[in-house]
C-alpha cells in the first residue's frame, strides 16, 4: 500500500517534531528500499502535500501540537470518509488547523484517502524536562510509525 507520510512544521525550534520524525523515517527506510512510502517536509501552509499525494493509497501526518494535555502526549486520529472533521478539535501550532486543511480537500474532492494525524503535544517554553520528554514522545511515535509503515493495513476507524 502506497503511503504518504507528511511531517508539519520548521527546521527549527519546538515546531519540527514533524521534520524530526521524516528525517528519522528517512534513515530507517533506507534500510528497507522495498517499502512503498513517500516522505515530505511541509512548511506548514496546510496544502503544500498535496503536491506528492497523487497516487498515495493513504496518508499519515505528523505535527506539533498545542491544546491541554501534557507534553510529549501523542494525539492520534485517523479519518476515513465517514470522519465528521467538523467535531473535531482544531489544536494546531500554524495558521491552518490540519483537521481544517483534511475537511476542505476532501471536500473539494482533492484527497479523499484515509488519513492517520499524529500530533505530538508541545509546551509553551521548552525546559531541559520537556525537551527530554519531547524526545522520548518522538522515539515513541517513531517506532509506531514504522509499524503502521513496514505492515500496511489501510487505516480504518473503530
Amino acid at each position: 500500500m502506497k503511503t504518504l507520510v507528511v511531517g508539519f512544521g520548521s527546521p527549527f525550534g519546538d515546531d519540527r517534531i514533524g521534520w524530526d520524525v521524516i528525517d528519522e523515517l528517512e534513515r530507517h527506510l533506507k534500510q528497507n528500499p522495498d517499502l512503498d512510502v513517500t516522505l515530505f517536509k511541509s512548511k506548514g501552509s496546510g496544502f503544500d502535500w498535496l503536491n506528492v499525494a497523487a497516487d498515495a493509497e493513504q496518508a499519515i501526518f505528523v505535527d506539533a501540537v498545542k491544546s491541554n494535555k501534557q507534553p510529549g502526549y501523542i494525539h492520534h486520529i485517523r479519518f476515513d470518509e465517514n470522519t465528521i472533521t467538523s467535531e473535531l478539535p482544531t489544536f494546531s501550532s500554524h495558521g491552518v488547523a490540519l483537521v481544517d486543511v483534511i475537511h476542505l480537500t476532501r471536500n473539494a474532492e482533492l484527497f479523499s484517502q484515509p488519513v492517520a494525524f499524529y500530533g505530538v503535544e508541545i509546551p509553551d517554553q521548552i525546559s531541559a524536562k520537556h525537551a527530554e520528554m519531547l524526545q522520548q514522545a518522538k522515539q515513541q511515535l517513531l517506532e509506531r510509525l514504522l509499524l503502521e509503515i513496514s505492515f500496511p493495513e489501510p487505516i480504518v476507524t473503530s
